[in-house]
């Protein structure tokens, strides 16, 4: 019994680790550690990527609502009301020096007519910095454009992973499962080549030399 068992595990122990190493290699290839934590992860990828992506097409829409306005020939000598919240220093800049010649423009023809050198040149001033304005939010734009692909682009991946996941699970799984089966056989044999050999250990003879023999004298016969 000892005997087949040992064939047995040795057996078992080649298929056993053929799996082990199978399981492994796939893990490896897929990057798969822990895949409830991962698909919990590639979720939140999902969710973020949605959340900055929507902060940045508001931004780009604010910028092209500002640029709407600065092109309107109807605004030309009005204020921008404001910056509708777009984080860029150089633009509130810009837009405050912008504002405040409008309003020294508004000033001037308090005292002078619109034709007056003065008012001229502020409204020439005016003219450059919306210009530069207008510029600079053609950057600006381009910069919240790039910045919505690169989410998309992440998006992107992470649904290609949410999308594998299903298909990659259950290969895993098909694998996670002949590893147990294989892994319940190989602790039987083991529990029973214990079982065998403590058997074997513990067996005692049960037969007893009453006396030692011996042979008569003569011969009872020729």
């Amino acid at each position: 019994t000892l005997k087949f068992v040992d064939e047995r595990i040795a057996v078992v122990q080649r298929e056993l680790d053929s799996i082990n190493f199978k399981l492994q290699l796939f893990q490896q290839e897929n990057n798969i550690i822990q895949p409830e934590s991962q698909s919990s992860n590639y979720l939140a990828r999902i969710e973020e990527a949605n959340k900055e992506a929507s902060e940045q097409a508001i931004q780009l829409t604010n910028a092209q609502m500002i640029d709407d306005y600065l092109n309107d020939q109807e605004n030309a000598f009005t204020p921008v009301p404001s910056v509708l919240g777009i984080p860029d220093p150089t633009l509130i800049e810009m837009i405050a020096g912008y504002n405040k010649a409008q309003l020294e423009r508004v000033r001037l023809l308090e005292n002078a007519p619109p034709g007056n050198v003065a008012v001229q040149q502020i409204e020439q001033q005016i003219h450059v910095l919306r210009s530069k304005i207008i510029e600079n939010l053609k950057n600006i734009k381009a910069s919240f454009r790039s910045a919505i692909g690169n989410i998309e682009s992440r998006e992107r991946a992470a649904l290609g992973q949410v999308r594998l996941y299903p298909a990659k699970m259950q290969i895993y799984t098909e694998i996670q499962r002949a590893q147990a089966t294989k892994l319940v056989v190989y602790n039987s044999l083991l529990e029973k080549r214990e079982q065998s050999a403590i058997s074997l250990a513990s067996t005692i003879s049960n037969t007893k030399v009453l006396q030692d023999a011996r042979a008569n004298p003569s011969p009872i016969r020729p």
